[in-house]
């Protein structure tokens, strides 16, 4: 019976990532957010970069190697709940990043399903994207039975100090279940 469980966590492991590249296609109407890819590493690092793990995608502030000091801030995550009835879907997702001009911040989007599995595809798209902020779909990961994709927000250096709200909007399997707002605030 171990080996059975130990079979069965290597072979999810294996298939993660066959299942998130299902879901690459993540652009859609009225604004369509082109997919890109993972960024090649600056030199610098931030809580925000994305690590992949086990369970998934996931911020470096949420993960730490053993011996190594973690000194990250946590990473604070809102939860909303969106749907009716039993389309009921629970997101996970930043709704506040504070950030400099000239930086890239990541926002992990999970979304899962009380008592089953939530689909097959996450699509994001936005209404209003602010001005001076490119926005990228990557592949994001998630855990047996969630979805989960990484918007990727590109920040200008010519970006004023400031907050700029805009809205993230969410659609599973074909079925929009609406936006959720996401504040950018600009520091010097």
């Amino acid at each position: 019976m171990k080996n059975l469980s130990i079979l069965g966590i290597i072979t999810a492991v294996l298939l993660l990532p066959l299942l998130s590249a299902c879901q690459s296609d993540n652009v859609v109407t009225p604004t369509p957010l082109p997919s890109g890819s993972l960024p090649s590493s600056t030199g610098t690092e931030a809580p925000d970069d994305l690590i992949n793990t086990p369970g998934g995608t996931g911020y470096r502030a949420g993960f730490q190697l053993e011996r190594e000091e973690h000194h990250w801030p946590p990473i604070e995550i809102a939860t909303v709940v969106l749907g009716t009835g039993s389309d009921i879907l629970n997101i996970r997702y930043r709704a506040y990043i504070e950030s400099k001009a000239g930086e890239t911040r990541n926002n992990i989007i999970s979304v899962t399903k009380d008592g089953g599995l939530v689909g097959s595809r996450l699509v994001l798209y936005t209404n209003t994207a602010p001005d001076g902020m490119k926005l990228t779909i990557l592949n994001g990961n998630g855990l047996w039975g969630s979805l989960a994709a990484v918007l990727a927000i590109e920040i200008s250096l010519e970006v004023s100090p400031g907050q700029y709200v805009f809205r993230i909007g969410i659609k599973v399997d074909g079925k929009d279940f609406g936006t959720l707002p996401c504040t950018i605030n600009i520091i010097k």
